[in-house]
């Protein structure tokens, strides 16, 4: 499950709050019903759920070294760069994977 990134934390601790808020609300209204309160726990345990990831990361990014995050984002890019090739017509400067020309707009491929 490389690819799965799951629920992002800022929304869990955003749902957890609106639910805790809301559940509090409605818990004023009806006179402290048990039934809400078990609501108001549920939106703060997902708040702080949330609040876990956003540490754990913080605490796992901390523990690589330098080295380590270089790699990783080296490992998301691509093996060649783009080379630079030189229109026929005008002369101007290109990239390879251009397939009109910047400044002229001659066909290059």
């Amino acid at each position: 499950m490389k690819g799965r990134k799951g629920i992002p934390p800022w929304l869990l601790i955003m749902l957890g709050g609106i639910i805790a808020t809301y559940a509090s609300f409605i818990n004023g209204r009806m006179d402290g019903s048990a039934s809400m309160k078990v609501f108001i726990y549920v939106g703060l345990a997902i708040g702080v759920f949330g609040l876990g990831k956003i540490v754990f990361k913080w605490w796992k990014e901390k523990g690589k070294n330098s080295e380590e995050k270089v790699a990783e984002k080296l490992a998301g890019l691509p093996e060649k760069a783009p080379r630079i090739v030189f229109c026929s017509k005008c002369g101007a400067k290109n990239y390879n994977t251009s397939h009109f020309c910047h400044m002229c707009g001659l066909k290059l491929k």
